[in-house]
């Protein structure tokens, strides 16, 4: 009897300390082709200082082959959220931090937490910033009866005793308080505006309301991955009630996000965007084109990439044949997301502001301007036409190029193919195919700067 008690309580802690199995009766093998991932905010905020989940956990894809270092893991990350260059990846140990250098200081790996931060920031998570002692203090500071002294004080104010290193003595000296204190504050971090004098004289008058504050959820297109982040960004911007310009078929607006959310979407040098909206009659015509506006304004940040992959492989060949120096100056087009308002459900585009003055070179059609037609600028834009219609074996071409400073904005795609199979609309409502390719090979003329990057001539 006794030995089949004994067999019992075996059995039990068996079952109870033994190797988990799942449903087939087989211990469990953690997958590793993929981490499950929890996205948190930049900055700590709220009274127990936690980083704020942005959107649900996700699976980030992990390549097997890779060992997994806290490396590997950035790097993973970085490819998979496709965040903006002047952002880095930091994996936290929680919510609550700390930054982790190793793995061995993460809780375990069942949920990897991370966070994208500028890296010009100065923010860290792993910095005591309460008085210790250095690498050389002994195990117990107090050489000399000061300890005896501090053990026979009363006990409050033995709470507030403060220890701080004097390297030039090594002795440690007590910074005696109140009694009657018992906590000290924390150094506030909160930073107060800076009014100019014109803002402060606004402020004796009523303030009428000019800005409207705006809720938008916030898409981004990895062109790596060939593929939409699932889960959205809600962001709240500041956006100007004056109108900052209008074209054929959208309305641009000054936008700022609030402090809060300006960590989210960009480098934090990037403080001012451009919201565009649809006009109305635009909309009548997306819809006769038998697609939905979420369709089309995805297809204007898909199409955006393009043109920036195009714009970024020119600049490789220019590095990789030795004529970059002698081309000077390449373009560069901004970034761009998708956006939806959350009181009205509308679809917008947002996207980094450029300060300037802009000047159209080529126009959807494929016509050149003809008053800046010899200028260094319109050479170079004519030069990248003709590279993304060799580039993409003359099946499309990247039209409708205007620019500030060699920075580039709303692009449209000329495709060789209007519509696919299905019937769905390639592009955008600026699609003019044919009517584009036939002007812009017609009237090109190669010149240095087609030279430079081995285009081959249009002429028939």
């Amino acid at each position: 009897m006794a030995a089949e008690w004994q067999k019992f309580k075996q059995n039990l802690k068996e079952k109870r300390t033994g190797p988990k199995k799942n449903q087939t009766g087989k211990n469990r093998k953690p997958s590793e082709d993929f981490i499950i991932v929890q996205r948190l905010s930049q900055d700590v905020s709220g009274k127990a200082q936690k980083y704020r989940r942005i959107g649900a956990r996700e699976f980030v894809p992990f390549d097997n082959e890779n060992e997994k270092t806290i490396e590997t893991i950035r790097e993973a990350c970085s490819r998979h959220f496709g965040t903006s260059s002047g952002l880095i990846c930091d994996v936290l140990a929680g919510e609550q931090g700390p930054s982790c250098s190793s793995l061995k200081q993460l809780p375990d790996m069942k949920v990897i937490h991370v966070r994208f931060m500028d890296s010009t920031s100065n923010t860290t998570t792993n910095t005591c910033t309460r008085p210790c002692l250095n690498s050389t203090t002994s195990k117990y500071p107090y050489q000399d009866n000061s300890e005896l002294i501090f053990s026979n004080m009363p006990k409050k104010i033995r709470k507030v005793v403060s220890f701080c290193d004097d390297s030039n003595t090594n002795s440690f000296h007590r910074v005696h308080t109140d009694s009657t204190t018992t906590t000290s504050r924390p150094t506030p971090t909160f930073i107060p505006k800076s009014l100019s004098v014109i803002d402060m004289i606004k402020l004796g008058k009523v303030v009428q309301k000019s800005d409207t504050c705006t809720t938008i959820q916030l898409w981004r297109f990895n062109i790596n991955s060939m593929t939409w982040i699932q889960y959205p960004q809600t962001t709240n911007f500041v956006t100007d009630s004056k109108l900052l310009g209008e074209g054929g078929f959208r309305r641009a607006y000054i936008a700022r996000p609030t402090p809060a959310s300006s960590s989210l979407i960009g480098p934090s040098d990037t403080k001012t965007w451009v919201l565009k909206e649809y006009l109305e009659n635009s909309v009548d015509i997306i819809t006769q084109t038998n697609q939905t506006i979420e369709q089309h304004t995805k297809k204007i940040v898909q199409m955006h990439n393009l043109a920036k992959n195009f714009a970024e492989k020119l600049l490789l060949l220019l590095r990789s044949n030795g004529n970059l120096l002698r081309y000077g100056e390449v373009m560069v087009y901004n970034n761009i997301l998708m956006g939806k308002k959350m009181e009205s459900g509308e679809y917008v585009t947002v996207e980094e502001f450029i300060d300037g003055k802009f000047q159209k070179y080529i126009n959807n059609d494929g016509n050149v301007n003809a008053a800046l037609l010899d200028t260094e600028e319109c050479l170079k834009a004519e030069s990248y036409v003709h590279f993304t219609y060799q580039q993409s074996q003359k099946n499309l071409m990247v039209v409708d190029i205007q620019w500030c400073g060699l920075k580039l904005c709303d692009p449209e795609v000329a495709s060789k193919q209007v519509q696919d199979d299905s019937g769905e609309f390639l592009f955008t409502t600026g699609n003019l195919s044919y009517s584009a390719f036939e002007n812009f090979t017609i009237n090109h003329k190669c010149k240095i700067y087609c030279e430079m990057l081995d285009l081959t001539n249009l002429a028939v």
